[in-house]
This record gives C-alpha cells, structure tokens and sequence, in this order.
C-alpha cells in the first residue's frame, strides 16, 4: 500500500498524521461529487514540494487540490460576485467540466437551483489560494452565523479529533438571543478514555482559534447519527442537541 484517497469529507489533519506515523501511507484528499462523475479536484505534493519536511506535505495533502484536467472552477459570495484566489476570502465552489452533468434529470425546478450557465452550484464553501489549490471550509448549510460573523463547523470538528480521547465530533449551531446563532459540540469516545470535561476540549481548542470560535456547550454521547451513506446526520443532530441543552437548563 503506497497511498490512500479519501473523500466523501474533509479528512483531518490527525489522521493524516496517525497513517503517515504509524503505517507510513500518505492520505491524499479528493473532491467531487455525483454531478461530477464523480473527481473534480485531487490534491498532491508540487514538485517543489518534494523535498519538505512531512508536516508541511500534510499541510498540502489535507487540502482538497487542484481541478482535475479539463475541470475548471471559481468561488461566488453572497452577492454573485467572484471571490479572489488569496486563500482568505470565501465563496460557493462553482465548477464544470467535459464529463459533468448539466441538469437533473426531469427535475426542472432542482436544475434551476442546482445549475447556473453550465456550472454546478456545489453548495461547498471553499477558499482557493494562489496556485489554484482548493481548500474546503464547511458546507453551505453547516456554516454558523454567530454575530454577523461565519464560523466554520468542519474546521472546529477537525480540531475536536485531534485530541486523543475522542473517536468523533460534529459542531452544529444552536440559537443564540444575542449572537443569532453559536457553536455546540458533540463527540463521542475512543474505547476506552476519559471523558474530558468542557472546559479541557476548549482549552484544547482555544490556541488554534479565535475566542468567539470556541463552542459553547461540549455534549458527549455514546454514538453520533449518521445518514445511509455514513455521513454525520447534521439535520437530526441539530434537533438532538437543543433538546440536550434544554434538559440541562
């Protein structure tokens, strides 16, 4: 075995280094989708990249890459304006290829929301920097509003996973009378560890990331809930963890 593809979900940087340090098989990070047949970007190690050290290459090989040959893309904001490739500003992944859908089939209302002028509107929130390499943020749903400001749940999970006591975590939003919406985490346990209290994971957390970044409610449970695919089911745990917080009230 001399690498590993994975997609599906950002992988985190924690599991990259437990593969590259304990098997050493480097992940690399693909993404796509069923409109895309499936593989619109792969990442992979520039070849003026060879010769740096393997956090660095982790650091490449966690982003979501360059657009496959033949695939292009751009990033859109809220106002339908083209987002520069800074690495900074964020946008909707809008991207088409030779081999990619155009429409849904008999689904004119879909294609119409789905589809703009050839494009596939993802749904994806990325940031592409100078070079072209993709870099996912959150999907366009999972973002959390909190004071007029986006706050990236998959970036706070990845955090979450890389402390050695848990197995898995997902963020979601919760309501918030003055902020509108805040973070609420949920995570599960490696066999056999500690659970840690609240205020451990967001000390953990808290050198990675800004204050206001930090959740507001650490929640355990045993299992979290996922979707047929595998996936964290994000719209049952939403309703799961206000009701959570209310007993804890």
């Amino acid at each position: 075995l001399r690498s590993i593809m994975l997609g599906g979900s950002a992988t985190p940087r924690a599991v990259m280094e437990f593969y590259m340090e304990n098997y050493g098989v480097p992940i690399f990070t693909a993404w796509g989708s069923t409109e895309m047949a499936p593989i619109a970007t792969c990442s992979h190690i520039h070849r003026d990249m060879l010769d740096a050290s393997e956090a660095d290459k982790i650091s490449i090989r966690v982003r979501q890459g360059l657009a496959a040959p033949g695939a292009e893309l751009y990033l859109v904001d809220d106002e339908g304006n083209r987002v520069p490739w800074d690495d900074e500003a964020v946008g909707e992944v809008y991207v088409r290829a030779p081999w990619s859908a155009t429409e849904y089939y008999q689904e004119e209302e879909r294609s119409a929301e789905g589809f703009a002028d050839g494009w596939w509107c993802s749904g994806d929130i990325a940031a592409i920097n100078e070079r072209g390499v993709l870099r996912l943020v959150d999907r366009a749903k999972d973002l959390i509003k909190s004071g007029g400001e986006w706050i990236s749940s998959q970036d706070l999970e990845n955090g979450l996973m890389a402390h050695p006591a848990v197995r898995e975590a997902a963020v979601v939003a919760v309501p918030d009378d003055r902020w509108v919406e805040r973070p609420a985490a949920v995570f599960s346990l490696e066999s056999g560890a500690a659970a840690p209290a609240g205020e451990e994971l967001k000390a953990f957390l808290a050198p990675d990331f800004a204050k206001w970044w930090l959740p507001e409610h650490y929640l355990l449970v045993d299992e979290l809930p996922k979707t047929g695919v595998g996936k964290i089911n994000k719209k049952l745990l939403r309703t799961q963890v206000v009701e959570m917080i209310a007993k804890l009230a």
